[in-house]
């Protein structure tokens, strides 16, 4: 091998001092042609760490430690990334779990999850619960987490996508969990009966000022609005217009559009009350936050966080209307209804169905 090498580079220096000597590329195939080619960098490699002994150890000691610390901070990131899916040690900022809850929450098989799938307005079951979730979610795995929040009753939805990204989400008995990448925080969603409660969780410190930007991908029939109380409604157009309305031509399909544009949006759909700072102790008497919203780019914004204790969350809740009025709504006799969980169960003594 060595041989052929010489043999091929002295070819190239006769060739550049007199050209009439013919160099034969066709007499080394390819393969032989990258075998020396690997010889040639290792015999260049040899003689620069025999000639040049101190550079070599240096550079061969700056690659190991460039390949150490690569590896270090694979482990490092995975580590903390893995400690933002323990919400153990958040326990008392979150709702309490329910069981009946967590049954409605499923993985499917590319690691997205599903609230309440295939509800429909109306459902009771055999056993007298007519409480149960009174909308259906999804989440998906994406890195900018997309959350669909639907409500059966009127037929529409309401998708809320992160401007920021995240890991992918993990089941914590009825709630969500997503970990945010840029910050030492995660989002975990608490499913419940009319509710979807969100708790943006900041495990440590990251700044006084903090915001968290969310789209709200609406359809032409629904209108988001910050209230002056600082809440965030979002209003549809009447039901004759709102949901699934059959169309048999383009012609018609073209006209509803132009109605749902132009018609009044008045009806309430979901909402979104003002957000809070939670601390161990309770509401912080520190901190404060609020909402700004820009063509559906609803942004959470809290400030004073220096002077808080941590862990801490900020509370975005988002409550389906049509839900919610069925929750308060039920004013039965024998009627238990549970505040904290949105649990209302018919008693099993009652006659009523």
């Amino acid at each position: 091998m060595r041989g052929k090498i010489k043999h091929f580079f002295s070819s190239l220096i006769a060739r550049k001092k007199n050209q009439k000597v013919p160099l034969k590329y066709s007499k080394y195939g390819t393969w032989a042609l990258l075998k020396m080619t690997i010889r040639l960098g290792g015999e260049t490699v040899k003689s620069f760490w025999v000639r040049h002994r101190v550079a070599s150890r240096l550079i061969a000691l700056f690659m190991l430690l460039v390949i150490l610390f690569g590896l270090y901070n694979e482990l490092w990131r995975a580590q903390k990334t893995e400690s933002k899916y323990n919400i153990g040690r958040v326990q008392n900022l979150l709702p309490r779990t329910m069981d009946l809850f967590s049954q409605k929450l499923t993985r499917s098989d590319d690691g997205s999850y599903s609230y309440n799938q295939g509800y429909t307005a109306g459902n009771v079951d055999a056993s007298g619960q007519i409480s149960g979730p009174k909308f259906t979610a999804d989440f998906s795995s994406d890195t900018n987490a997309k959350v669909r929040i639907g409500d059966p009753s009127n037929n529409v939805d309401v998708n809320i996508t992160t401007d920021f990204n995240v890991d992918y989400p993990l089941k914590n008995e009825n709630r969500v969990v997503y970990p945010i990448k840029t910050k030492d925080a995660a989002i975990i969603y608490t499913l419940q009966a009319s509710r979807v409660k969100e708790d943006i969780i900041l495990y440590s410190f990251s700044g006084d000022v903090v915001s968290f930007t969310f789209n709200l991908d609406l359809n032409e029939a629904m209108q988001a609005r910050l209230e002056s109380d600082g809440s965030v409604s979002v209003y549809g157009v009447d039901s004759v217009l709102l949901g699934q309305v059959s169309t048999s031509t383009s012609d018609d399909e073209e006209l509803l559009s132009k109605a749902r544009q132009n018609a009044n949006k008045d009806k309430l759909l979901f909402t979104i009350p003002k957000p809070y700072v939670l601390e161990s102790y309770g509401l912080s008497n520190v901190a404060k936050s609020w909402y700004s919203l820009e063509n559906n780019k609803l942004t959470v914004h809290a400030s004073g966080l220096a002077q808080a204790t941590y862990p801490l969350s900020i509370d975005p809740t988002i409550y389906i209307e049509t839900a919610a009025k069925l929750m308060r709504g039920n004013n039965e006799t024998n009627t238990d209804f549970d505040v904290d969980n949105e649990l209302i169960q018919k008693s099993q003594t009652s006659g009523a169905r």
